[in-house]
């Protein structure tokens, strides 16, 4: 972590850095640590929906029995954009979201390690739908490679603009891309269309 708060200050840019794991008061969190261009942490999250998959009769992913899940949403203001936080099987949830757009955020990050098989079935679907549901911007790191011999993940970090235009996708591989993101596209957006929730009651 502190060779990540060097970067920042080195390069002048604000990272995420994680989602790590990390252990606090005798528990282990899926933790996403925000950083700001003075190396200073700006904000944390702890993932909330653990990855719970039944791959087959021999196989299965149960993050639960390592991590606690967080409990708390988190957003913060960084250059004039309302970022809401999140971590990869949390796309899978979209109440998650809908909160974020009725605090105001305008902009979600996602940092996320989808396997192959999943990352094909549903990765750039997820991360439109999440985008277009509410009217912001989604921009979510991926991880890459054969993190172990059963385990590959999926690569194919994405920003998606708030209309569900993907405007950037890093395909497999590592590397660094620049995307200029517009806040007016968000504004502009939010006025063609009027999304904001209504009160709903259920009758069985």
């Amino acid at each position: 972590m502190q060779q990540i708060k060097q970067l920042a200050i080195d390069y002048q840019v604000a990272l995420i850095g994680g989602s790590v794991a990390y252990q606090e008061n005798g528990k282990v969190y899926n933790r996403s640590i925000n950083i700001n261009t003075d190396g200073k942490i700006i904000a944390i999250y702890d993932k909330i929906n653990l990855f719970r998959c039944h791959i087959s009769d021999s196989q299965s992913v149960d993050e639960s029995k390592i991590y606690s899940a967080g409990k708390k949403l988190k957003s913060f203001n960084f250059l004039g954009f309302h970022i809401g936080l999140s971590i990869c099987f949390d796309l899978r949830f979209p109440e998650i979201y809908r909160r974020y757009y009725q605090e105001g955020v305008n902009l979600i990050t996602a940092a996320s390690a989808f396997t192959v098989p999943t990352g094909r079935a549903h990765w750039h679907t997820l991360n439109k739908a999440r985008a277009i549901e509410n009217q912001c911007y989604v921009i979510a790191s991926a991880q890459w490679g054969q993190n172990h011999p059963h385990v590959q993940t999926y690569g194919h970090s994405l920003v998606v603009n708030p209309w569900g235009e993907i405007i950037l996708d890093m395909q497999e591989g590592e590397g660094i891309a620049e995307v200029e993101i517009d806040s007016e596209l968000i504004h502009q957006t939010r006025q063609k269309m009027d999304i904001s929730p209504h009160s709903l009651t259920f009758e069985p």
